[in-house]
């Protein structure tokens, strides 16, 4: 059997380093004296850029015809500007400890894999079952620990929200993966994502002009900052690299069994948290509850992968 999930294990590599990339930008954007609400929009603005531009490049400068399909449009834009934006407010929320806020990516399995059954008849069979119930079992280990905690309410209905943005956009993805290659597709998503992003804020910016009492933040609170350079290499890494491995990986195995395979990549992203801080000599703390999450979450993935790569 040819290895066909080393792009799904691929995009997961990424994602759990990019999201020690997005901290160092993360924390900067708290360092400072402006609001974070507006940075973390033209973050994500950067990163949409520079990963439109990566795959650009990749495609020869040709814009697909994908980037006017509604699949791709809809499938950007739950993944791209409002998923990872959610993303990157969970994170500010968990005082920028992007790799703690990935963990409600750990929610969306639950519903990829029902989309992917159901939507699109996948296979469905006594292993997948088995994963969908370790998986069960952690994600209500994870939320009903969240909602124990005190505070913890709007990070929970952040990562939540998020979780249910993602699955959506992969399932709008996997709908456009019958009539599009996957490099249409991500260059598709990321331009088209971009260009809606930057009318929404050039629109808010514009009302500022004509009813400044009407805006909350001024121009100035959207401006880059060095900060921003992390937003960009996560861009690099995260939407030019990993998605373009993931909607690959859809197109070839299908959602659900995508998703169980990179299922693990938040906890990898915990590990090298929990790692880069011991090696800085700072302490990194981690619920019991959490701890137990994730360790079933990985489970589920160790035993999906090996029935495939076994069988």
């Amino acid at each position: 059997m040819s290895f066909e999930a080393g792009y799904a294990l691929g995009a997961a590599l990424l994602w759990a380093v990019s999201s020690l990339v997005i901290n160092t930008g993360l924390k900067g954007l708290r360092g400072g004296n402006q609001a974070a609400g507006p940075a973390v929009v033209t973050g994500v603005l950067a990163s949409l850029a520079v990963g439109s531009l990566a795959l650009g490049i990749a495609a020869g400068g040709h814009l697909p015809a994908a980037t006017l399909d509604p699949n791709v449009i809809l499938g950007g834009l739950l993944t791209f500007p409002i998923g990872t934006g959610l993303y990157y407010f969970a994170a500010v929320a968990y005082q920028g400890r992007a790799e703690v806020s990935s963990q409600y990516a750990n929610v969306k399995p639950a519903l990829s894999i029902a989309f992917g059954a159901l939507l699109f008849g996948e296979a469905f069979g006594r292993v997948e079952l088995l994963a969908c119930l370790v998986i069960g079992a952690g994600i209500v280990v994870i939320v009903g620990d969240a909602l124990r905690r005190r505070g913890g309410l709007v990070p929970a209905a952040l990562g939540l929200m998020l979780a249910a943005s993602w699955a959506g956009g992969e399932a709008f993805i996997r709908a456009a993966t019958d009539t599009h290659s996957t490099l249409e597709i991500s260059f598709g998503a990321l331009v088209s994502s971009l260009a809606l992003t930057g009318a929404a804020v050039g629109c808010y910016l514009l009302t500022g002009v004509v009813a400044p009492d009407q805006i909350r933040y001024a121009l100035a609170d959207f401006a880059p900052r060095r900060a921003h350079g992390a937003f960009c290499l996560h861009g690099l890494l995260s939407f030019g690299a990993a998605y373009s491995l993931l909607f690959h990986s859809i197109g070839l195995v299908g959602l659900s069994h995508t998703i169980m395979i990179t299922v693990f990549w938040p906890t990898l992203a915990l590990g090298l948290g929990a790692g880069l801080a011991k090696h800085r000599g700072a302490t990194y703390h981690l619920p019991g509850a959490l701890v137990g999450a994730l360790a079933l979450f990985t489970s589920a993935s160790v035993v999906y992968v090996a029935s495939q790569v076994l069988g």
